[in-house]
């Protein structure tokens, strides 16, 4: 079978900031096997790339799933994972704010645990037994 990889983009942090406002856990939560519903039937990686370029999504771009034709969901192995709740910091900052090396610790803890997550429970998917995480 094909190497599979999880990429996780880590950028985002509003959804930290706005966990730690309003003192809300966040819980890391994975979906293996929802990446393998949907795919794209047309095959213009030279096309498609120059388009994702500049237009932020590929061109042409048919969402194919169940029987090869149909845009509903392929019938896949799916596994849902849920980790521990995660705590948010104590405001410490003026007027009862969350400093921003809060915010960066929370991230990357939230990270870490779905990184972890994924280590722990790829071995329950077949697909993703031997998948790495980036």
């Amino acid at each position: 079978p094909p190497s599979r990889e999880l990429v996780v983009y880590a950028g985002h942090k509003g959804f930290v900031r706005l966990a730690a406002a309003c003192g809300a856990c966040l819980v890391p939560v994975l979906a293996l096997g929802e990446v393998l519903q949907l795919r794209n039937g047309v095959n213009c990686s030279g096309l498609q790339k120059a388009t994702y370029k500049r237009l932020g999504f590929p061109l042409p771009y048919m969402v194919v799933g169940r029987w090869g034709v149909s845009p509903l969901p392929a019938a896949v192995p799916l596994k849902y994972v849920i980790g521990a709740p995660i705590p948010p910091p104590q405001p410490s900052g003026p007027g009862g704010t969350v400093s921003e090396s809060d915010i960066e610790a929370l991230h990357a803890s939230f990270y870490s645990a779905l990184e972890a997550l994924f280590h722990k429970h790829k071995g329950s998917h077949p697909e993703f037994r031997e998948a790495g995480f980036r």
